[in-house]
């Protein structure tokens, strides 16, 4: 396939999810957000035993599997409860599933390598690459769920929190668009070839321009739903760490692919790969998006 078919596989892909983003996000249903939160971390984890297993790499797939269906079940189930009882805005994610989910992770994992003999490293890779699935997929994705309920309630929006998670998908996944873009008009000079071939320092500039551009445009656009990223200079500042953590979220999983000896994490979007392809750069930002939202409500 040419550059140019590429990239226009990507384009329209791109198109197609953003369409069908915007209708979810204007459908205000936080029920619906929490569903396609959890279908998209199963499909991520799914994914990810999928490369472990083509790999030969071990991992005890089908409990991290099990373990993230049950980590969003548990948290969706937090959220639709409180939202029954009207105080689910503004309400942060107890400790005690956090907890028990990472103990329940902790020791069933080894538990798991009890079944097999111990043949060098297979046992400890076994519940290494576990451990990292459940860190890197459902763990790290959910903090968007945080998002959508952690900002107090206000008078004029019933899920205040959906705005500022608009703004991070924004920011986050136009980084990659404007990466991409201006990459593949005019980059020269290779990032990190030895991890990520196609990376140029001229497309990383240009993504993190774009982004802060539609960060600061986009909180123009929505004015006071979005108070609480702060005043210009943080949002400007927000904007260009979250670009980097993007970059940083893309190379780990060209690091993952590399490793793999994989190029694309699966096939089901046309030009861009896999599930893992979509939302790696988002599992890095949305944590530090979370603990800004954090620190500025109770500031």
């Amino acid at each position: 396939m040419s550059r140019l078919q590429t990239f226009f596989k990507r384009g329209i892909s791109t198109l197609i999810l953003w369409a069908i983003v915007i209708a979810i996000i204007a459908s205000f249903n936080p029920a619906l957000y929490l569903g396609v939160i959890t279908v998209v971390v199963l499909l991520a984890v799914y994914e990810y035993g999928m490369l472990m297993k083509k790999a030969k790499v071990f991992c005890h797939t089908k409990f991290l599997w099990i373990l993230a269906g049950a980590y969003s079940v548990a948290i969706s189930g937090f959220y639709l409860y409180h939202m029954k009882q009207g105080d689910a805005v503004g309400l942060h994610l107890p400790t005690y599933i956090e907890w028990g989910f990472w103990m329940l992770l902790m020791i069933g994992a080894p538990l798991f390598s009890l079944r097999y003999p111990v043949k060098g490293v297979q046992s400890l890779l076994a519940i290494s690459t576990t451990v990292l699935g459940f860190a890197y997929l459902p763990f790290l994705f959910h903090f968007l769920t945080r998002i959508i309920f952690v900002v107090p309630a206000q008078e004029s929006v019933a899920i205040p929190g959906i705005w500022y998670l608009v703004w991070l998908i924004v920011v986050t996944k136009f980084t990659d668009v404007g990466a991409y873009v201006i990459g593949s008009l005019c980059g020269k000079d290779k990032m990190i070839p030895h991890i990520s071939p196609g990376k140029t320092w001229q497309g990383c500039v240009g993504g993190v321009i774009i982004a802060v551009l539609l960060g600061v445009g986009l909180k123009l656009a929505l004015g006071d739903k979005l108070d609480y990223l702060g005043a210009w200079p943080w949002v400007v500042g927000l904007s260009v760490i979250l670009a980097i953590l993007a970059i940083i979220g893309d190379l780990m999983e060209s690091i993952l692919k590399r490793s793999l000896e994989i190029k694309d994490s699966g096939k089901i979007i046309p030009g861009i790969g896999g599930v893992l392809d979509l939302i790696d750069s988002l599992c890095f930002t949305a944590p530090i998006m979370y603990a800004y939202l954090l620190w500025q409500i109770h500031s």
